[in-house]
Formats: C-alpha cells, structure tokens, sequence
C-alpha cells in the first residue's frame, strides 16, 4: 500500500508546533509520573500553564494559510475552550475548580478538534491527528468526571496519563512532516 504523503507547504507548517505540542504533553505527563503528591495549587498552575501554551500553539497553526478554511472555526473554538480553562484554572485552586475546569477544557476541545476532523478528513493529511487527539483529550476529560472528588494526585494521574498518550501520536505526527518538509527540499 502506497504511503500518503503529506504535501510539503503543510508539512513545514505543521511538523514544529506539532513538535512542540508533543514535547509539552510528554513534560505534563512525565510530571504526572514523578511528581507523586503536587499541591493543588501546583497543579492548578501546571495545568493553567499546560492549557495557555497549548492554545497559543494551536493559534500558530490557526493562522498558517496551510489549515484549512473549514477547520480554522472548530480549531478557534478549540483554542477559545483550552486559553478559557487555563485561565479558570488560576482562580480556582479547589479540588472541584480544578476538576471542572480542566474536564471542561479537555471535552470542549476534543469536540473542536473531532469537528476540525470531521470538516477536513478527506483532504486534508493533518486531521488524522485531530481525530486521535480529540477523541483521547475527550476521554481524559470525561476520566475526570468520572473520577469525581479524586485528588490532586488523581486529576494529576489522568491527565498525565492521557497526555502522555497524546505525546507519542503527536511526535510521530510531527516527525513524519518533518521527514516530508525534508523530503520536498531534497528532491527525495
């Protein structure tokens, strides 16, 4: 079976904030595994922290003219959610704030990114990525409710856990680009 190559204006523009993603979710969800016991307000923060960077990442990719008019509306709902929770996170240090708000943050974006999907999956190589990441970041956020009054520990367990699984999808997503922005340059 033939592979599908990625077209290489979508590849450069994609594969280093994809990287970067990647890197952010492997430094939550490693934090999650060494970090054992965080104070909720330490947690409040990473995870305040976690969602504003992952918005602005998501913006650079929002405004590259390689995305997609059609997915550039779910993608902003997704930032809009992630920039919200990450801010709702700071005032509210509380086991229930923090569980709310990131549960919010994580379902409402996973949503956006299965819309961006759904709108894009059939011209469009980088929306495999959305369905996967959306459909794990729901499943986190849906875990934390779930898992409702766990503690710090807990939230930090399974959105660490998830992160984690997001990391591996993402990197591998954004290492292909680059092998194929790579590929377009050589003339391979």
């Amino acid at each position: 079976m033939p592979s599908v190559q990625t077209p290489a204006a979508v590849a450069r523009a994609y594969w280093k904030p994809l990287l970067l993603r990647a890197a952010l979710a492997a430094v939550l969800g490693l934090t999650s595994v060494f970090w054992a016991a965080p104070p909720l307000q330490a947690l409040s923060l990473i995870l305040a922290g976690f969602f504003v960077l992952n918005a602005t990442l998501l913006r650079r990719l929002i405004v590259d003219p390689a995305t997609p008019t059609a997915a550039r509306s779910a993608l902003v709902a997704t930032a809009i959610a992630w920039f919200a929770a990450g801010v709702a996170l700071v005032f509210l240090p509380t086991v229930a704030g923090v569980t709310v708000a990131a549960a919010a943050g994580w379902i409402a974006g996973g949503v956006g990114q299965l819309a961006a999907w759904a709108r894009t999956r059939k011209r469009f190589v980088p929306a495999r990525d959305w369905a996967l990441t959306g459909v794990v970041e729901m499943g986190i956020g849906v875990g934390l409710v779930l898992f409702w009054g766990v503690d710090a520990h807990g939230i930090f367990g399974i959105a660490g856990g998830g992160q984690i699984i997001v990391a591996v999808f993402v990197a591998i997503a954004a290492l292909g680009y680059r092998h194929d922005a790579a590929s377009d340059v050589t003339g391979r």
